[in-house]
């Protein structure tokens, strides 16, 4: 499965992103068992040694699905990933970890604010943008970015995060249907991360008949501030159904914005 991935200035590509809420979530997949009858073609399990939150009992459509096939992104609400200036000596999390098998080293990249239905959010505040250091790995079934946006002044760095927190609000809970899958999103505030945050998980959902069911693949999305820094980070894997409930993910999550925040 590949995982695909996000200002003012210009950016050329938009890279990997672990989130809707950033970009396409993962591609989802739905496990079918290998058929017994012998006329019929055998379908192989794609590996996911990196999901590690399996359902107790996965639902199995009828069928095998499609390839979910995502529209290109727009460049609204796009954040380059290395302008400006950070603070001497900051680093993000992992940022020196070299690559390993199938896994990439963390390399810099773009970010992208946007909802579960494609559409960029839309944050004034940018204006004020005056340095980021964003960086992601990607490898099989699994992504993870982290970055640093380093903003004029304190209250513009709250202005942006009122303003991000507001856009995801105001997001659809669903994108339209697509040949059978849909990526659904919710967001929240966290008041007990920095001086204030927002926690945006989004994941996938199949039609089983009459009934929506989740499928592998979610997202989940942090931004913390302290003062005028805003800390950023996200990830992707074959998780199951909402993962702001995820205990893992939002663990992980948590102490990687809690190292950046603690060097700014």
């Amino acid at each position: 499965m590949t995982v695909k991935r996000i200002v003012l200035v210009a950016v050329t590509a938009v890279a990997l992103s672990g989130c809707a809420a950033s970009g396409p979530i993962a591609t989802p997949s739905v496990p079918v068992p290998t058929p017994t009858t012998p006329s019929a073609t055998p379908t192989t399990a794609r590996p996911t040694a990196t999901a590690k939150h399996t359902a107790t009992t996965k639902p199995v459509p009828s069928r095998t699905p499609p390839a979910k096939t995502l529209a290109p992104e727009s460049t609204e609400g796009v954040i380059a990933g290395a302008i400006g200036q950070v603070p001497a000596g900051f680093s993000l999390p992992d940022e020196q970890r070299p690559a390993a098998d199938e896994t990439t080293a963390f390399e810099t990249t773009p970010w992208r604010l946007a909802c579960v239905n494609d559409a960029g959010i839309t944050t004034t505040a940018l204006d004020k943008l005056t340095a980021t250091r964003i960086k992601a790995s990607s490898g099989p079934e699994h992504v993870e970015g982290n970055g640093l946006l380093v903003f004029a002044d304190a209250s513009a760095a709250q202005s942006f995060l009122d303003q991000a927190t507001a856009g995801y609000a105001a997001c659809p809970a669903q994108a339209p249907v697509d040949n059978g899958f849909r990526p659904s999103q919710r967001s929240q505030a966290v008041p007990s991360l920095g001086e204030q945050a927002v926690q945006v998980g989004s994941w996938w959902e199949y039609q089983s008949k009459d009934a929506w069911l989740p499928a592998p693949g979610a997202d989940l999305t942090y931004l913390a501030r302290k003062g005028r820094f805003v800390a950023l980070t996200y990830e992707g894997d074959e998780s199951v159904g909402d993962p702001t409930s995820n205990a893992d993910l939002n663990s992980r999550a948590q102490a990687r914005i809690q190292q950046i925040l603690a060097q700014v």
